[in-house]
């Protein structure tokens, strides 16, 4: 999938969806820091579920709603459109080496995470986490991949969990992610991907998923030290026995074992 392009639907339509689920006559303006907070962390939810890979589009919003937001990806393909869609087009250009399903290279695809948060009194932290598979790619043969997203620290809890998978063109696949593990301590949250072809097209060709970090448990400092790290295992043919997703380590334990990839977005600090 190459990068893409900001999506049309106004903040104002953001803002206002999050706001939905508030008592009737709340209004940003009138919201109390902590709704403030949830009206950011749900506009931001909608945002890269609904588009997933456009991180430019999501900093526009999260920023818009005064929020402050840290994005860390393969080859910083994920901080200019300029620079996605370069990457995106090597990815998928005719000059790509000849893959099959067990010589998976390097590109196979691209992982990113997106790190948000109001500022140093938000007791949250919104952290996202997407993958992108180049649209040639060949080997995905119906197992289970594994995503997760984890953080450096375990004063806080997890909660607010949410998983998208699509085709390459955008079109979202049902029933395809399922929450595998909710996270404790700096074990983060684990979402199983239902890989797989339908009609020559990957099925989770690119995807998001997202949770929220409460940081109420932590200290000053560690609110401000907290980091943040996205995960994807790509997995051909094999059986997933276990996955041990923390800060640091990271393994899936196969009973069968195939053709498998792991990448890292790597760390990302929480924004001031």
């Amino acid at each position: 999938m190459k990068y893409r392009v900001r999506a049309s639907l106004t903040v104002a339509a953001l803002i206002g969806a999050a706001l939905a689920s508030q008592a009737p006559g709340t209004s940003a303006a009138m919201a109390t820091p902590g709704a403030n907070d949830a009206i950011l962390d749900r506009a931001f939810s909608r945002y890269v579920h609904q588009h997933p890979g456009d991180w430019i589009g999501a900093a526009d919003l999260v920023e818009s709603l005064g929020g402050s937001i840290a994005i860390s990806g393969d080859d910083g393909v994920l901080i200019t459109p300029e620079a996605a869609t370069a990457a995106f087009r090597s990815m998928d250009g005719d000059d790509n080496e000849r893959v099959t399903p067990y010589a998976w290279p390097s590109t196979a695809f691209t992982v990113a995470v997106a790190v948000v948060t109001s500022g140093p009194t938000d007791s949250t932290v919104s952290i996202a986490g997407g993958w992108n598979w180049k649209d040639n790619f060949i080997g995905q043969g119906s197992p289970v991949d594994i995503a997760s997203i984890m953080v450096n620290k375990s004063c806080g809890t997890w909660g607010s969990y949410s998983a998208t998978t699509k085709k390459w063109n955008g079109v979202a696949t049902k029933g395809r992610a399922s929450l595998r593990s909710g996270g404790t301590g700096t074990a983060g949250p684990v979402w199983n991907i239902t890989d797989g072809v339908s009609n020559f097209e990957n099925q989770v060709d690119n995807g998001t998923v997202s949770a929220v970090y409460t940081r109420s448990g932590c200290s000053a400092a560690e609110k401000k030290s907290i980091q943040a790290e996205f995960v994807y295992e790509g997995n051909d043919g094999g059986s997933v026995v276990s996955v041990s997703a923390g800060w640091g380590g990271f393994q899936v334990s196969y009973s069968n074992p195939g053709a498998s990839q792991t990448r890292s977005s790597g760390a990302e600090t929480v924004p001031y």
